[in-house]
This record gives C-alpha cells, structure tokens and sequence, in this order.
C-alpha cells in the first residue's frame, strides 16, 4: 500500500510540475508574439539631467528622436534663445551620443528670424542625419501672411 501511494505522490508531483512547465511556457510564447509590460521594467539610465544651457526665459515643447548609434537628438521652441532669433520663439536643439555627454553646444535650428517658431517634432536616420519641423509665423519662402510649416535638414559631419 505505501509503494502504490508513494506512486500516486511521485505521479502528482510530477504532474504538477509538468503543469508550472507547460504553464511558464505557454505564457513564455503568449509574451513573445504579443508582449507584456509585466515582463519588462524600465528602469532610470541614469540621473535626469538638463537640455537647455540657455535660462532665462521659457523653454517647452520638446521633441525627441534616436538615431542608429544609441544617441539622441532633443530640440524644443524657446524664447530669445542664443541664435539670430531674438523676436520671440526660435527652435532650438542638442545632439547626445550614446555616452550620454551633450555633443557641442546648443543651437539654433530655424533661420527665419522675425517671427514665432514654434512646436517642433525631430526624426533622425541610422546615420545620425536628421530633420526637424516646426510651425511658423511667415517663412523665408512664398507664405508670409499666416502660418506656414518649415523644415530644416541636419547632416552629420564626422570629425
């Protein structure tokens, strides 16, 4: 009698297990093909840190894009920031490699100066080539009598 409920116990055991396996597995394929937030956590790389070197007056609407090597570049509208811009908003910007270090200084995307620059989004190529756009009160081009949408194309140069 205690062989056969030895067997009985060793055959539960052994089911349950093969249950929490076949279970950890079955969620394991589920989280593959459809992800879950449970499996992943994000964590601070890092401590927060400043973009904008230029304070004294309001900065906001940042935009932010990743390029192929692991950096970033932020720009944002900012009034009277350091640039030709001193009119009102100017978009500015800040390149980041991977190393997390502020790559030069900050500057100043928009060459339309008299006017407001405003709400910029960025995306940036594998290469670190980048474009950023923006609304803006006149243009350099035809439309200077409301708000137009301008653009301006970075290319990285390496040194």
């Amino acid at each position: 009698m205690k062989s056969r409920q030895a067997a009985l116990r060793s055959q539960f055991h052994s089911s349950r297990v093969g249950a929490k396996l076949a279970l950890t597995a079955l969620f394991l394929c589920i989280s593959t093909v459809f992800g879950t937030p449970a499996a992943h956590a994000v964590i601070p790389l890092g401590s927060e840190f400043q973009v904008n070197s230029f304070t004294p007056n309001p900065q906001g609407r940042p935009a932010v894009a990743a390029d192929g090597s692991g950096g970033l570049i932020i720009v944002w509208d900012s009034v009277n920031s350091p640039g030709s811009d001193h009119s009102g908003y100017s978009i500015q910007g800040q390149r980041y490699p991977a190393s997390g270090s502020p790559l030069g200084g900050q500057f100043q995307v928009n060459s339309f100066a008299p006017s407001q620059q405003n709400d910029p989004a960025v995306a940036a190529d594998a290469a670190g080539n980048l474009v950023v756009v923006w609304s803006s009160t006149g243009s350099l081009s035809s439309d200077q009598s409301s708000t137009s949408i301008q653009a301006q194309r970075r290319v990285v140069i390496l040194r």
